[in-house]
């Protein structure tokens, strides 16, 4: 590990408003494209449920991992992995039961994710610079199996009209996995040929990694530029 990758306490106290804002307004997210007040308000619902659900998994992980203190990297993405994971499947769930356990299962992926698997793609020259693999990449794959699931095992919704006309719940379960897999296809592609882009000399990519002397004015440079 880089020893100029890490963040400071006044970085991660102004962080912790920023996931404090989304925290209370993912519900909002979820349901802005939901189909009717009635689903409007089960997304908010199972939404708020979910993100409660990822912070007592989180917190929790995080102290098991930290030998009993609390990691602020897993504080700031892992509570708001709920949010993500139950994007797909807010509107279909029915069960606050359902909507906590998914919550629960996000915070233990995003956690996880964070402790054990980032280190182990930067040791192999992968790096995720603000853990987007963690909190959105790993909940969000989960959520696109899930909402499959859930379609797949209910007939609740088909009497609602809210399918394409004449598909029934399988019928759009297969369709969610269809979609996740190209989503996952697509992210993959565009993901690679911008990080070609970026590494080319056009751009100047810096020299030393996690230093912003090279580009930005920092405190204390005009104090090494005297004689």
């Amino acid at each position: 590990d880089h020893p100029e990758n890490e963040s400071n306490y006044n970085s991660n106290l102004f962080a912790m408003f920023g996931t404090i804002w989304l925290w209370m307004n993912w519900p909002s997210f979820n349901s802005v494209l939901a189909y009717d007040e009635n689903a409007k308000h089960r997304v908010m619902v199972n939404t708020t449920l979910s993100l409660t659900g990822s912070c007592l998994t989180s917190f929790l992980l995080s102290a098991y991992f930290k030998k009993g203190k609390f990691n602020m990297e897993h504080i700031l993405n892992a509570t708001l992995a709920g949010g993500v994971m139950i994007g797909s499947s807010a509107d279909i769930l029915l069960s606050p039961f359902g909507a906590i356990l998914i919550g629960a299962l996000a915070g233990i992926v995003s956690t996880t994710g964070f402790e054990l698997l980032s280190p182990l793609l930067q040791n192999n020259g992968i790096h995720d610079t603000a853990g987007i693999l963690n909190l959105h990449g790993l909940p969000g794959i989960f959520g696109g199996i899930i909402s499959s699931v859930v379609l797949g095992t209910t007939d609740a919704f088909e009497e609602q009209s809210i399918f394409h006309e004449g598909r029934t719940s399988s019928d759009q379960a297969g369709i969610q996995i269809q979609a996740l897999v190209i989503t996952i296809l697509i992210a993959c592609v565009t993901g690679a040929i911008t990080g070609l882009i970026i590494k080319a000399k056009f751009f100047d990519p810096p020299e030393e990694l996690f230093d912003d002397h090279e580009h930005w004015e920092m405190e204390g440079d005009e104090e090494e530029a005297k004689p």
